[in-house]
């Protein structure tokens, strides 16, 4: 009586030549250069105007001074004033306001000062006392989101990229022994031919292993067979990082030479 025998069908997994994980790092590490040259940017242009904000925030102290005189821009309007923190200090300061939100004022007109009480050459008129646009916030939180998401993926394309080099590089081939073919289709009908194949391989510390695994290649499928022999070529310190070698297929498909079929 006999026996039906199931086929192994892992997983098959896409092989790369490498230029894909080359493409990804290199965009990857564009984006994050990047992302660091906006977020820098946005700290330099609006770092010193929110300091200075945070200055007289937390340590401003409020007095009374009065206007020299008023130099006026097209659109701005500057404020020459000045005040005293003592007796015996005089300290001039300059405000420079929008045009629209100005109101007249005359040289000796008193007005409030708010300075910084440690830095007193840091000081505003009071009534003028607002944050910096805070809409422009938006951008250095978009160059900090956007570093993030760099900083994320880029070692994980670092390690995909060098995972495909030392395939390259540092790969072993060894005779691997095809045990499954098959076509598989997805949502889109888009038809995948898969080849599932069985190797033994030699881990860097020396251990021998069975491995099975599989990976979508037209070429093989066209020209390989079930229990056929084509070489393989597999990553020792990560055996299941694997893949059929293309040479072999691609004489074969041209008929220059034939892949050797198992005995078995």
């Amino acid at each position: 009586m006999s026996t039906f025998e199931s086929l192994p069908r892992p997983q098959p997994h896409l092989p790369s030549d490498g230029s894909l994980e080359s493409m990804l790092l290199v965009f990857c590490t564009v984006w994050t250069v990047g992302s660091l040259v906006m977020l820098m940017l946005c700290t330099f242009t609006l770092g010193p105007d929110w300091y200075r904000y945070w200055q007289l925030k937390q340590s401003g102290v409020v007095t009374s001074g009065h206007i020299l005189r008023q130099d006026s821009g097209p659109l701005w309007v500057s404020h020459i004033f000045q005040f005293s923190t003592d007796e015996t200090t005089v300290y001039t300061g300059q405000h420079a306001i929008p045009l629209k939100h100005v109101r007249p004022m005359t040289p000796g007109e008193t007005i409030t000062v708010r300075y910084v009480a440690y830095a007193p050459e840091i000081s505003v008129l009071e009534p003028y006392f607002v944050s910096p646009f805070k809409p422009l916030l938006l951008f250095a939180g978009l160059g900090v989101v956007m570093l993030t998401i760099g900083l994320v993926l880029l070692p994980t394309r670092w390690r995909n990229w060098r995972k495909v080099r030392r395939l390259y590089t540092q790969g072993q081939v060894v005779p691997a022994t095809v045990v499954n073919l098959w076509r598989s289709a997805d949502a889109r009908r888009q038809i995948s031919y898969c080849v599932a194949y069985q190797f033994e391989a030699t881990d860097i510390n020396g251990q021998a292993q069975t491995i099975v695994s599989a990976e979508v290649n037209e070429l093989a499928f066209e020209v390989l067979r079930l229990r056929q022999q084509t070489p393989v070529r597999y990553l020792p310190e990560n055996p299941n990082v694997c893949r059929l070698e293309l040479d072999p297929l691609i004489q074969a498909r041209s008929g220059k030479k034939k892949i050797p079929v198992s005995s078995g």
